[in-house]
């Protein structure tokens, strides 16, 4: 029970900052579109060599702040054995919220089996910072979903039919 409170309000905070990921950019100063589905792609094959390498300072150094928690949480003992499939992508565009903007960017719904046979469902923003890729949910068997806006109805909390169950 106490480990689904901390994975919810884990899911929560992390929508926080993904409406927030570029406070602090004027509201007349627009983002960077968000990156592309190649770029996106590219990204995720980037994180998933270095979890399988067991490069978890390199893992960390490429994703958001929030990445040694999940890390923590999820287990490096965790790191799935094979890439995950693809499932999903949608784009998150930039929001102007008065005085700042969203940056909006990628999101990749990843699934497969991790590294203690148990399935899982991810959700990996990947967003621009200035020059550089980074991500949201970088640790993608840690089973993080991306919400959308205060107005949706929250992100998928079941994972496809094509993910492992």
């Amino acid at each position: 029970m106490r480990s689904g409170w901390k994975r919810l309000l884990a899911t929560w905070l992390l929508a926080a900052v993904a409406l927030g990921c570029s406070i602090g950019v004027p509201a007349g100063d627009r983002p960077a579109p968000p990156p592309s589905e190649a770029d996106a792609r590219a990204y995720l094959a980037t994180i998933v060599g270095l979890a399988m390498r067991g490069d978890f300072d390199g893992l960390c150094a490429v994703g958001s702040g929030t990445c040694p928690k999940d890390l923590r949480d999820a287990g490096r003992d965790a790191v799935p054995p094979i890439p995950p499939r693809i499932v999903g992508t949608r784009v998150l565009m930039p929001e102007n919220h008065g005085d700042s903007w969203s940056s909006g960017g990628f999101v990749l719904q990843v699934c497969g089996v991790d590294g203690r046979g148990e399935p899982y469902f991810d959700e990996v923003l990947v967003f621009r910072e200035g020059e550089r890729l980074i991500s949201i949910g970088t640790v993608y068997w840690s089973r993080i979903r991306i919400a959308e806006g205060q107005t949706t109805g929250g992100p998928q909390t079941t994972p496809p039919p094509e993910c492992p169950a």
